[in-house]
């Protein structure tokens, strides 16, 4: 199917969610005039509409009567709730229905309903009514494509359109014309005068109908007119002058036909199917009788029915799912008294006279209903779960009626055949039935569990007729086996582990192009998903590849000699084969990604530079190349697909090599019990994962196999995609019984697993294996072991003036710290270096934060411009600052002050925890940093000649010498928890939270996502507000070395991260709390202590507010918090204060 039939396809999918939704709005009813309906057409304005309801509510508030005033208020309120959650309008518009209704029980049910339409709505509608008013959502399911007929004959004339599938008759009227031949006597003249005017007066009333039926407020409502009769009468009308001209011009077909009336409307339909392909209605009578043709031909690529569809479904063999519009079948989800849960389809008709099929058979008491609805309504949001194209269909015309009546309303076209008879068989059988499954979404309809003794299923990588199919049919006998295709090699996995197969079977190595990677990575099963399925065989199959397609009438230029074809591939490595027939009619080729590696040599050389189309296997790709009818693709496939799917073979032996060869993998669930140790050759698999930052942990782990003479056969390896570098190992070897060899072990593993694999028809006896560690414990290892970075600095007053002045427009100068004048910009002269500066030199609080940067190049710095030093790596890219705390030294000795003191911050990560469901985890990297003076590393590096220490001699380097400094200051600064503050000045704590990527489709549409506001719940005693410009943030991110784009690329921020635009800094929103908090504290108070959280982003050019607000309780703490453009919070802090030590008794 091309994309535009799918998408059409799609469309037609969501103007049957309308007419639905249309249906039950009309038959909604309320009390009193409490429904309301509200559309807003495109580039209208929310907040227009806003305005509009706060105006409603006002006048509302005025109706007498309680009740229907509280209903009236109780909608406009909830109406103006859905308006919150869209700060523009879609696209398409926006369609608004709130209100109470009634139920068939007298009893009242809220309704609130908001809905982007599915093409543009250019109405404009506000209305408070006691029904829903749909008006503008029926004009929407009007095709584009609206056409109009019109059928005359001598007996009357019909007057009908057709649009998508739907056929109407909007008018009809008989005549009676005088025949040829008059009687009566009349002269030949007077007849034929007579005559010819009631004809003509036939051909006037016509024409004025067409205008009447056609034309609405003076616009042409069809986008074309055919005109059909069995006479001459259709092109009177067409050639008159009393046809109006608007209408003449949309003529473009004219028909004969057999019949007048509904009959002729009927066969002008047939005839202008050509004119009319893209009418609903035309492709549904073909849709249909494609599906009545393959029941003619007895293909059994067909199903009907409710069970047999669902089947088909589930073994991804429907292509396209056709199903009635008006299906009124339910769909029930049961529990019984074991917390077994099945799955019921019911008929009205069913549900109240077969009351058995809701018994619990062991209670005799009716199950639990888990969960009713329409199966219309559940397949229309799953199809797309099952991988097939979903069509709705009427019963409007005779294909569509018998399809409805004779086969229930639902039915598909399948890719193969499917025996639904065996399936039916699988389903009786109670053996089968596992009653601990639960039905999962997709799985829902397949409750029996294959792992009978008597027919035991064998899953491999579909469809019919693909090399895996032909491996496994090789490998075991067909006649004992069931044959299951899956769509994917992930199916076969799970097929296995969850026991609907005893056995799978998936393709694992080529002898050309090697490693299978798709089944390596399940075989790494990172997150357990297969913990359960080992290997038990492997088969293999002389592969020779094939290239399928259809025949170009033109000769085959390389047959002829017109051309030499240019090889692409380096001499000596040229193809061992040529075509059959011409290639040059070849647009595209269609392959699973291993054949084309397998054929290089030939497609390099004769289809070079032809666009190539990856699929799951061979097979499907021949089923594609079938259904191309252009005849310009072509599939790398076997001659049995060619004979399967009626393709000619353009080119044999396509493969580079004659003995090529796939190595297939045979699966089972758990161990054999049953297997016994045997003296035969055996292989095995192992898989582990080493310490890939310890020199030689992969040549110790291989030495093991060394030292017990284990043969090694072939080593594959995947990343982690936990670490960045480290690498999953799967090892095969010759031998069977390598775990109980004396103490041979792999050492150096974080983690190890043991697959077993024997030779064919040969059973193997497996070892235990241990499961992985999670993400978590990975993480943590890797992330808490990193060494200590430790980054020096001299305390110059130049970054934290340069801080001071960049703030100085933000702030009012209470907040401005002791030292600095607005009137005085210069930089201050500081004369003394070391402890002796004044206090009037102190570092302000958290003026540390513009020191002691990351000291890393360029070409070190992440894609985002971060540093790496506490990045976990791929896929968590993207990072975000949560929160932190500090605690202060209010010792005076221990204080940072401005007067070029050498100081040093040791940064050291020492927590990590992994939090969010699998697929969206955030990892939460906690970093202490403490930071304090750098005396005896100062002493060493700033006087490296000094006999004070022994450890200053000739015989140490420059960079020795600095390694010994730094551990004289690592252990200077030790301590047992972070708590206790040591000889440091500070102790910092961050939380950094890393998050996987986003695509730019979700980051536009988290960027136009209205944010959740948490209100504060007290008012501050001080606030001041600030409007952050894009200038400040460059400055910021300067002072701190920070070239992290979210500060500074707003494209970046929108397309990337999901923001409406530059983030303000973490530490940023940290020194603009401080610096409102310090303006509040008296003369010699400090703060000691300050924890805060990030809850919500601050964007530039946003007015933000800085509140302050004493604890009632304690006179030394602060609560501090910053507020967003919305009011809500955006950080959220604590502080306690208390005086400088300064020693004097």
């Amino acid at each position: 199917m091309s994309d535009a039939q799918a998408n059409e396809a799609e469309k037609n999918i969501e103007i049957w969610k309308v007419k639905k939704l249309i249906k039950r709005l009309e038959a909604a009813r309320g009390n009193g005039t409490s429904m309301i309906s509200l559309i807003i057409p495109p580039k209208d304005q929310v907040s227009r509409a806003a305005k509009m309801l706060a105006e409603e509510y006002g006048t509302a508030s005025n109706i007498k009567s309680r009740v229907n005033r509280q209903s009236v208020l109780s909608a406009i309120t909830s109406t103006q709730q859905r308006l919150k959650l869209y700060n523009k309008v879609p696209p398409n518009g926006l369609v608004v229905y709130c209100g109470e209704i009634l139920t068939s029980e007298g009893k009242e049910r809220k309704v609130n309903i908001d809905f982007e339409p599915f093409k543009p709505i250019n109405t404009s509608l506000y209305l408070c009514d006691n029904k829903f008013h749909t008006e503008a959502l029926a004009e929407l399911l009007e095709s584009d494509q609206k056409f109009g007929f019109i059928i005359m004959d001598g007996n009357g004339a019909l007057f009908g359109t057709l649009s998508g599938n739907t056929r109407d008759v909007v008018h009809k009227f008989s005549v009676d014309l005088p025949k040829k031949h008059g009687r009566g006597g009349q002269s030949a003249l007077r007849f034929a005068r007579l005559r010819e005017e009631k004809r003509h007066n036939y051909v006037r009333k016509v024409a004025e109908l067409a205008v009447q039926n056609f034309i609405t407020a003076d616009k042409v409502n069809v986008a074309g007119i055919i005109l059909a009769g069995s006479a001459d009468f259709k092109n009177d009308l067409n050639q008159s002058d009393l046809f109006d001209n608007r209408l003449a011009t949309k003529v473009i077909k004219v028909v004969d036909v057999s019949y007048g009336g509904e009959n002729g409307f009927n066969q002008a339909i047939e005839l202008s199917a050509e004119t009319l392909s893209n009418v609903k209605f035309i492709q549904e009578k073909k849709l249909i009788g494609k599906y009545f043709e393959e029941i003619s031909q007895d293909t059994g690529r067909i199903c009907y029915g409710v069970e047999d569809t669902l089947k088909a479904l589930e073994l991804g063999a429907v292509e396209v799912l056709i199903v009635f519009e008006n299906l009124e079948i339910n769909r029930w989800v049961l529990k019984d008294s074991n917390g077994v849960q099945t799955i019921l389809h019911t008929t009205k008709q069913s549900e109240a006279s077969n009351r058995e099929q809701f018994m619990d058979k062991e209670t005799g008491q009716e199950m639990e209903v888990v969960s009713s609805e329409s199966f219309l309504e559940w397949i229309a949001e799953k199809y797309r779960d099952f991988g097939t194209t979903l069509e709705f269909v009427s019963d409007r015309s005779s294909e569509g009626n018998q399809f409805v009546k004779g086969f229930g309303g639902i039915g598909g076209l399948l890719r193969y055949k499917v025996n639904f008879e065996q399936l039916a068989e699988v389903d009786d059988d109670d053996d089968y039935y596992d009653g601990n499954a639960r039905p999962s979404p997709l799985r829902s309809v397949m409750t029996a569990s294959i792992n009978s003794s008597s027919t035991p299923a064998i899953s491999f990588l579909g469809p019919i007729s693909s090399y895996t199919h032909q491996a496994a049919l090789g490998r075991f006998d067909k006649e004992k086996y069931e044959y299951q295709p899956a769509i994917g090699i992930p199916d076969v996995f799970e097929a296995v582990q969850s026991g609907k197969a005893e056995l799978g079977v998936v393709p694992f190595e080529n002898s050309t192009n090697g490693a299978v990677i798709f089944t390596l990575e399940l075989l790494a099963d990172r997150h357990s998903l297969y913990k359960d399925v080992i290997i038990c065989g492997e088969a293999y199959l002389d592969v020779s590849h094939c290239l399928l397609g259809y025949v170009s009438t033109a000769d085959s230029p390389v047959m002829s000699g017109t051309c030499t074809p240019t090889t692409s591939t380096p001499s000596p490595v040229k193809p061992k084969t040529t075509p059959l027939s011409s290639l040059n009619h070849i647009q595209r080729i269609y392959t699973h990604p291993q054949a084309y590696g397998q054929c290089e040599a030939f497609l390099g050389t004769y289809l070079k530079g032809v666009e190539r189309l990856d699929v799951s296997s061979t097979s499907k790709a021949a089923e594609i190349v079938k259904a191309d009818k252009t005849g310009t693709s072509a599939a790398i496939a076997s001659s049995l697909a060619a004979d399967i799917h009626k393709l000619d073979i353009l080119a044999k032996g396509i493969e580079d090599r004659d003995d090529n060869t796939t190595r297939f993998l045979i699966l089972r669930k758990g161990v054999d019990t049953s297997a016994t140790k045997v003296d035969v050759a055996a292989k095995s698999m192992v898989t582990f994962t080493i310490d890939h930052r310890t020199p030689g942990a992969l040549a110790d782990v291989l030495d093991c196999f060394r030292r017990y003479q284990v043969n090694l056969t072939s080593i594959n390896s995947r990343p982690t995609k936990i670490v960045p570098f480290q690498y999953i190992f799967f090892v095969e070897f010759e031998g069977n019984d390598f775990c109980i060899k004396p103490g041979m072990r792999l050492s150096n593993c974080f983690y190890s697993r043991s697959y077993g694999l024997r030779t064919i028809n040969r059973s193997l006896t497996l070892p235990a294996h241990t499961r992985k560690s999670s993400t978590q414990s990975i993480l943590h290892k890797e992330l808490t072991s990193r060494k200590p970075n430790i980054i020096y600095d001299y305390l110059s007053p130049t970054p934290s003036h340069l801080l001071n002045i960049s703030l100085a427009d933000f702030l009012p100068p209470t907040c401005y710290p002791a030292n600095f004048k607005v009137q005085d910009l210069t930089l201050p002269y500081t004369t003394t270096l070391g402890h002796e500066c004044s206090d009037a030199a102190l570092l302000p609080q958290s003026h540390h934060l513009v020191y002691f940067s990351p000291q890393i190049p360029h070409s070190a710095l992440l894609p985002d411009g971060t540093d790496p030093l506490q990045s976990p790596g791929p896929p968590f890219v993207r990072r975000m600052w949560a929160g932190g705390s500090l605690i202060f030294n209010t010792t005076s000795g221990e204080q940072l002050r401005l007067g070029n003191m050498r100081a040093a911050c040791i940064e050291r990560i020492v927590d990590v925890s992994v939090k969010g469901r699998e697929g969206d985890e955030k990892v939460f990297v906690n970093i202490e940093r403490r930071v304090g003076l750098a005396d005896t590393g100062d002493e060493l590096r700033m006087n490296p000649d000094a006999k004070s220490s022994a450890i200053v001699s000739e015989k140490c380097s420059v960079s020795d010498r600095n390694y010994m400094a730094d551990q004289q200051l690592l252990q200077r600064h030790h301590v047992d928890n972070n708590d206790n503050i040591g000889q440091a000045s500070l102790v910092e704590t961050r939380n950094i939270v890393f998050m996987r990527e986003k695509d730019t489709t979700t980051a536009k549409e988290d960027c136009a996502r209205l944010p959740k506001i948490l209100r504060p719940t007290r008012k501050p005693d001080f606030d001041v507000r600030i409007t952050p410009t894009q200038s400040l943030l460059f400055r910021f991110s300067a002072l701190t070395f920070n070239a992290h784009a979210i500060h500074l690329d707003p494209q970046y921020c929108r397309e990337s991260e999901g923001y409406r635009n530059l983030l303000l800094h973490g530490p940023l929103s940290l020194v603009l709390m401080f610096s409102v908090l310090r303006s509040q504290l008296q003369p010699g108070e400090m703060i000691k202590r300050f924890n805060y959280r990030n809850l919500a982003p601050l964007y530039a050019n946003e007015e933000l507010r800085v509140c302050v607000g004493k604890n009632a309780d304690k006179s030394n703490k602060y609560e501090v918090w910053i507020e967003g453009k919305e009011g809500g919070y955006a950080v959220k802090g604590s502080a306690v204060v208390g005086p400088l030590d300064t020693g004097d008794s």
